[in-house]
């Protein structure tokens, strides 16, 4: 039996993209011996029952922080490994390697971006910044320095300098099984320390000699760890007030005395320009992309060619019940990013309704998040949707949020709007499956014409796609007054959605894999 690994970092949200590469260890666990690996224990019946899929014969398997590198070695237990964790790019090993892609990190960049990150870091080297080379976990401001979450097995990349100087830290262990580190200057051995209690900080402070030359100067810390059971708890160290013993390091901190707290940590996590990267991504047979824009790209940022597997959709779940005089839309509630543009759409419908439209209502519904930020773009929206026909809907249990699909006649998306797609692609909708819900529930979606939708929404046939927000409003109208135009577009919605069901899920996905001469018994 095929042995196939899949290693997902964000496993634990259980959001679109982990729906996406579950259905693909769903559909391999029928035949195959599959290992679902992240670093937080997540509940197999909890993931099936909020995602409805049968993962009755997948084995999760929480593994430690391994840097990527480690990473990389894991993927050789395997016959077959799939990398489907968003940003985590490391080298796949195994006979046969797949990385799902929900969109590309830019590795290609023009000229302003490449003179930008050339200034910052002729910056960073002058100023004798470090660089912790695959193993920073966490970075949090604090005063005028910075505390850091590293890995037990951590390399820091040290500016060279024509004169010597020091590096001081405080270390802690952050698990009770760390017990001491040991110091290595490229390799060679230069201090060993023994940790008190968790938490408990030790002064730290390494010598480093004059070097120049090609070869970077490396501080590596190993950890010393007590035999004691694994558990599911990450092992890292907390090291902070690092302090750079030299002059360029001093001038900084003079220089930027108050400002420090802002523009350290972005020196701190400012990483070489990523080669490696690519011929990281150059070890996996097979890219597949959740969407032809997606795929495009792919092709833009990696130069590699991608498969398309569109995510499956549960269309099923939806149905359309007796149409009510409101427009819908999904999508969570958070500031900056991929901003799902409720404000515009409050904007355009209170234009609407300034314009004479009656009897009609918006509703908004998505999740949120705890976050000062997106909580105040909440209130935000709030505040703008106030005095005029708008429901907000803010974490709805699923059975709402299908009557709401149900019942609404028209749904309206807006990811992108006011966006340029040559600079920010990321903002724009890379598929759309809230899109594809609506309209197995029988609405018409009227939806920006850019990124993923309009492989979705074909203009005049099943919806509209709109590039302004006149014509958001003009088809908007359009549909409102042609109550018979609404049910022949609502008609088309609903068969064009089971385009993007389970079979078609399935059917692709198998093809895909009998194109790496992966089979598959006809009956999986």
């Amino acid at each position: 039996m095929m042995k196939v690994g899949m290693y997902n970092r964000w496993l634990f949200t259980l959001g679109g993209g982990e729906k996406h590469s579950l259905a693909v260890a769903e559909f391999l666990s029928r035949d195959c011996e599959v290992q679902v690996l992240s670093h937080r224990e997540v509940s197999k019946e909890s993931a099936s029952s909020r995602l409805k899929l049968d993962l009755s014969r997948v084995d999760f398997c929480p593994i430690p922080e391994y840097t990527l590198e480690e990473l990389g070695k894991i993927s050789e237990e395997f016959d077959l490994f799939i990398n489907a964790s968003f940003m985590s790019y490391f080298p796949g090993q195994a006979p046969i390697n797949i990385i799902l892609v929900y969109f590309p990190f830019p590795l290609k960049r023009d000229l302003l971006q490449r003179w930008r990150r050339k200034l910052g870091f002729s910056l960073k080297q002058f100023f004798m910044v470090p660089t912790f080379e695959n193993s920073l976990f966490e970075l949090t401001p604090v005063g005028r320095s910075c505390q850091f979450k590293i890995n037990p097995h951590t390399t820091l990349r040290l500016p060279g300098s024509r004169i010597p100087y020091s590096v001081r830290f405080l270390l802690a262990a952050g698990h009770p099984a760390l017990r001491g580190a040991s110091f290595y200057l490229n390799d060679r051995p230069i201090l060993s320390v023994a940790l008190g209690k968790t938490g408990h900080n030790l002064p730290v402070e390494i010598p480093v000699p004059a070097w120049s030359g090609p070869i970077p100067l490396k501080l590596s810390i190993r950890a010393e760890e007590n035999q004691s059971p694994p558990d599911l708890q990450p092992r890292h160290f907390v090291l902070s007030d690092l302090t750079i013993g030299h002059p360029n390091f001093r001038l900084f901190s003079r220089l930027f005395s108050k400002g420090a707290a802002g523009i350290l940590p972005r020196l701190y996590l400012m990483m070489p320009e990523p080669p490696s990267l690519i011929s990281m991504i150059s070890t996996y047979q097979q890219i597949w992309a959740n969407s032809k824009f997606t795929q495009k790209w792919i092709k833009n940022y990696w130069g590699r060619e991608a498969e398309i597997l569109y995510p499956p959709v549960e269309v099923e779940d939806f149905r359309p019940q007796a149409k009510k005089k409101q427009i819908l839309n999904v999508g969570r509630f958070f500031a900056a990013g991929h901003n799902k543009k409720h404000l515009e759409m409050i904007s355009a419908f209170k234009t609407m309704v300034q314009g004479g439209l009656r009897g009609w209502e918006l509703h908004l519904a998505g999740g949120t998040a705890p976050d000062f930020v997106h909580q105040e773009y909440l209130s935000k929206v709030y505040r703008q949707a106030q005095g005029y026909p708008i429901v907000i809907h803010p974490d709805i249990p699923f059975p709402e949020l299908r009557d709401l699909y149900g019942g609404s006649a028209i749904y309206w998306h807006a990811s992108g709007y006011r966006e340029n797609e040559d600079r920010h692609p990321h903002k724009f909708e890379h598929f759309g499956i809230t899109t594809v819900e609506a309209m197995a529930a029988g609405c018409v979606p009227i939806v920006l014409g850019k990124g993923g939708q309009p492989e979705i929404v074909r203009h005049g046939e099943n919806g509209f796609l709109w590039h302004s927000r006149k014509e958001l409003e003009q088809y908007t109208w359009q549909l409102i007054q042609d109550r018979g135009l609404r049910e022949h577009l609502s008609e088309r919605a609903l068969r064009d959605s089971r385009l993007f069901d389970q079979g078609h899920f399935n059917r692709t996905l198998r093809g895909l894999l009998e194109g790496l001469g992966v089979e598959i018994p006809p009956g999986s």
